[in-house]
């Protein structure tokens, strides 16, 4: 997920300086803060739902008993 967040960021920033201060900008920021706040929740839900749903996910990754 931060790989992805990094990535995104890094095409905002392109695209920005490519199309200058303006309305494009502010579109391109705005499509950038979606993406932040969902991302990172995304990629947890899949791997919750692995884990959920895979048999062999507590053999390979066992949970921490609290």
């Amino acid at each position: 997920s931060l790989n992805d967040t990094m990535g995104i960021l890094c095409l905002v920033v392109a695209c920005v300086v490519k199309a200058g201060i303006g309305d494009l900008s502010l579109k391109f920021i705005l499509i950038y803060l979606f993406m932040l706040i969902t991302c990172p929740l995304s990629s947890h839900l899949i791997s919750f739902l692995v884990y959920r749903t895979d048999e062999s996910v507590s053999r390979e990754a066992p949970v921490w008993k609290k």
